[in-house]
This record gives C-alpha cells, sequence and structure tokens, in this order.
C-alpha cells in the first residue's frame, strides 16, 4: 500500500478502516507524550521542590524533567516527521525515567500500586512504531 492510497477491497468500510489505521499510532504517541508532559513540566517549573520531593541531587531532577519533556514532544515530533529514528531517541530517553520510577517509587507498592501502570506506559514508549 502506498502513502495516500487505502485498501482496495471494494467496500467503503474497510477504506476508510484501512486509512484510519494509518494514523493509529497518533493515539498511543498523544496519550504517552500528555502522560509525560503533565509530570514532567511542573518538575520543570520548581526544579529544587522536585530535587527535594524526589529526594536526588538537583542535578538528576533537572535530567528526569528534561527526558520527561524532550521525550514527550520528541515522540510528537517523530510522528509529524515519520521518522522512526526519533522515535527511537524518545524512547531512550523515557524509559530510563520510568524505569527508574518503577523501582524507586512504585514497586515497594506492589503491582496494583502503581507498577502495572508504569510498566505500560514503558512498554509504549519500546513500541511507538
Amino acid at each position: 500500500m502506498k502513502d495516500g492510497e487505502c485498501c482496495s477491497s471494494g467496500s467503503m468500510k474497510m477504506s476508510w478502516y484501512c486509512c484510519l489505521g494509518k494514523h493509529a499510532h497518533w493515539l498511543l504517541r498523544l496519550a504517552l507524550a500528555s502522560v509525560f508532559l503533565y509530570h514532567g513540566l511542573p518538575k520543570l517549573a520548581d526544579l529544587t521542590a522536585t530535587a527535594a520531593m524526589m529526594q536526588l541531587p538537583v542535578w538528576v531532577a533537572t535530567l528526569v524533567a528534561l527526558a520527561e519533556v524532550g521525550g514527550s514532544l520528541l515522540l510528537l515530533l517523530a510522528g509529524v516527521l515519520k521518522k522512526s529514528c526519533l522515535t527511537r531517541v524518545a524512547a531512550g530517553m523515557m524509559v530510563p525515567v520510568m524505569v527508574g520510577a518503577i523501582v524507586l517509587v512504585h514497586w515497594p507498592n506492589g503491582w496494583s500500586g502503581g507498577s502495572r501502570f508504569n510498566c505500560t506506559l514503558c512498554s509504549r514508549a519500546e513500541n511507538q512504531e
């Protein structure tokens, strides 16, 4: 199937479905980017308070916030530019943040205490293409 061409099964419903499928990646991109932006932007707004709350040095909190915001924006940009290499870079920024959140914060609360959601976010960051 070429760019701009839909399935030619003769059925209008099938053509619509196939054309929609080309844009389905945006559901994942927008969902993941919105969660990371929601958590990253407040961290950037007050890095000192973020570092104190996370009990980490300010430079680590800065890297976490930049990875969350930068990874989100890069994930959206990769969708616009249709560059899978940028998606992989965005995942490379987001996955370490999620692994850190799972291990340091959510794992002690158990699978139902937040780890489940964070593992899902982590897996979605890796599988955008």
